[in-house]
């Protein structure tokens, strides 16, 4: 993606997966990214025949750290974003100044479990997942001399609990799931965060 200026234009990306873990066809895999505005590191475990059947069960456990900016809070109580004095002025703006920004640090953890059961009839394999994710998330800037103009910024100065809920269903007829030649793949996916 498109880096902020004057930040180090390079990002490093590593991912280590093993489809067949211990021989048994469970999933095992790490993630890391590292940058100047990005750091993250993803553990993921998954046993893809639970119990004997076709039932899926996996964990996650994620650390991210991003930084990013945020209009800063207006000081003239207009309920408008520093600098602008009117809403026209807002909208006919194309972009903020970075001196008008607000740097800040994202620090988020999660932990997540999911499953999974999947059909084989003759025209597809049907999927249907679901899973719960576990995430606290705390902002760091200076609180005495910057106010975000964002309230949820603002709110999660403190450690905040983000949970969420989700579901998916797919149909995939395809040839071969890794690199298919041919077939067709229909899915939805939703989450309930709260």
């Amino acid at each position: 993606g498109v880096g902020e200026a004057g930040t180090f234009p390079l990002s490093l990306f590593c991912q280590w997966e093993e489809k067949n873990f211990l021989g048994k066809g469970n999933e095992i895999s790490v993630n890391a990214t590292l940058g100047s505005e990005a750091q993250s590191l993803k553990l993921g475990y998954v046993e893809r025949w639970f119990l004997g059947s076709p039932l899926t069960v996996g964990f996650d456990f994620e650390l991210t750290h991003k930084n990013l900016f945020v209009y800063r809070a207006g000081a003239k109580g207009n309920g408008l974003p520093h600098p602008y004095v009117s809403k026209e002025h807002w909208a006919n703006s194309p972009g903020l100044a970075e001196s008008f920004r607000l740097k800040y640090s994202r620090f988020e953890s999660a932990i997540g479990a999911h499953t999974g059961y999947q059909w084989y009839p003759r025209y597809a394999v049907i999927r249907v997942n679901g899973g719960v994710d576990f995430r606290v998330v705390k902002n760091f800037y200076d609180k005495d001399n910057n106010q975000p103009f964002d309230l949820t910024v603002k709110e999660q100065l403190n450690w905040t609990s983000i949970n969420s809920f989700w579901t998916s269903v797919s149909f995939d007829g395809r040839d071969f799931a890794y690199d298919p030649s041919s077939g067709w793949f229909l899915g939805q996916r939703c989450t309930f965060n709260g």
